[in-house]
């Protein structure tokens, strides 16, 4: 599925660039790469989030719903994975595969 998502995030407007750095788990943008650091501390933890992550979070200003939405896909995300692994979904889009070794399992 993260071919589909390259080919979202291209009509979301981000550039190659950008995108070739998320795969690997980073960002030109502070506040992006926050983001992911929490997301790939969701990952590597198995949800299991601290309050510093929150705190560096809320230091960004983002609202309680917004860090609800970023786990809620995560969680969507890590789901739909599993789900077309095990239905051995054909991927009808170039691959693009994860430079971020804990990506790389889901």
């Amino acid at each position: 599925m993260r071919a589909a998502h390259t080919v979202i995030g291209e009509m979301a407007g981000l550039s190659k660039k950008e995108m070739a750095l998320n795969l690997k788990g980073k960002s030109e943008e502070s506040k992006t790469q926050c983001i992911l650091e929490f997301v790939n501390h969701i990952l590597e933890s198995r949800g299991q989030v601290y309050d510093l992550e929150f705190i560096k979070l809320k230091e960004l200003k983002l609202t309680d719903a917004e860090i609800s939405e970023i786990v809620a896909h995560t969680a969507m995300n890590i789901f739909t994975t599993y789900y077309h692994m095990i239905a051995k979904t054909e991927i009808d889009y170039p691959l693009v595969k994860a430079q971020n070794k804990q990506l790389d399992n889901y």
